[in-house]
């Protein structure tokens, strides 16, 4: 079987059973720490409302090393890092109860994302941003990208792919593990990354526009890259050239909210005028569909 559940160890969490959990390596791909959750459960600590944990390991059949899977924030965010709080016990002083499940898979490169979702609960259920971060787990030149943004970086892809006649739709959860295999996704993530500091960085959030990017660097990636450089800095001195007009049109977008499809058609003008401009062949403007006689 690719992924077994072989059991369940009950024992007493106590500061020597946590450095134990510690020291087995995490399996790829665990969600970032949120401090949300570490505030929480600091409170829960301090308030002697902490009950238990519940961790799971798992075993990769082919090299034989057993990862810690599950306890990211109870482990690593909380209980590592008590900061001047009374490690958990119950109200009598005896250790609190501690479960760990126990996994094993065939191969964790080919199975380990499926194991988080064996032992998810409906309270702490892997989110889209959490897929996201196990999925950029196994790539190494995009691991240190946020996951919010390969999310927003996916949701300009599967845009772009809804016009190809081969489009097949990919639900949100799983773009990561099927749009980042391919390194033309990972290199368009790590161009469009720079923008994440700049003022106009919420361009990266309206899809349909960016749809249009993605297109054209498809095509001629440089001229993209010029064009949409000067879109996101504003940086052409001429108010009027075709980068500074569609900037206005997406900060305007963002104040008040304008249809998807009118913004990508604004874009793709604004990038055949700037080809123009600069005496590049320009691409075939879009046709409007024919009606069926």
């Amino acid at each position: 079987m690719p992924i077994e559940h072989v059991g369940t160890d009950v024992g007493e969490l106590t500061p020597e059973t946590l450095k134990a959990f510690l020291a087995l390596p995490p399996l790829p791909g665990e969600r970032e720490i949120r401090p949300a959750r570490i505030r929480r459960q600091r409170e829960w600590i301090a308030a002697r409302e902490f009950y238990s944990v519940r961790w799971a390991t798992v075993l990769d059949k082919r090299t034989g090393t057993i990862h810690r899977c599950n306890g990211q924030h109870t482990a690593v965010g909380t209980l590592s890092n008590l900061d001047g709080l009374k490690f958990p016990t119950k109200r009598d002083g005896s250790p609190l109860s501690m479960s760990i499940e126990r996994w094993e898979v065939d191969n964790i490169e080919d199975e380990g994302l499926k194991v988080f979702d064996c032992f998810d609960s409906s309270v702490s259920a892997r989110s889209i941003t959490d897929r996201m971060s196990m999925a950029k787990a196994g790539f190494p030149d995009v691991k240190r990208l946020k996951p919010g943004f390969l999310v927003a970086v996916t949701a300009i892809i599967e845009e772009h792919n809804k016009g190809q006649a081969s489009y097949n739709p990919c639900d949100a959860r799983y773009r990561g593990e099927v749009m980042l295999p391919d390194p033309k996704v990972r290199k368009f993530a790590l161009w469009l990354a720079q923008f994440e500091s700049c003022d106009n960085r919420r361009f990266i959030k309206l899809k349909k526009p960016m749809s249009a990017c993605y297109g054209w660097w498809l095509k001629n990636a440089p001229a993209a890259e010029e064009f949409w450089t000067a879109v996101f800095y504003e940086s052409d001195p001429d108010d009027t050239s075709a980068s500074r007009m569609l900037a206005a049109e997406l900060v305007a977008a963002l104040v008040k909210v304008k249809k998807g499809d009118k913004l990508r058609l604004a874009a793709i003008r604004a990038q055949k005028r700037f080809e123009q401009e600069r005496g590049r062949p320009a691409s075939p403007a879009p046709q409007p569909a024919q009606a069926t006689p």
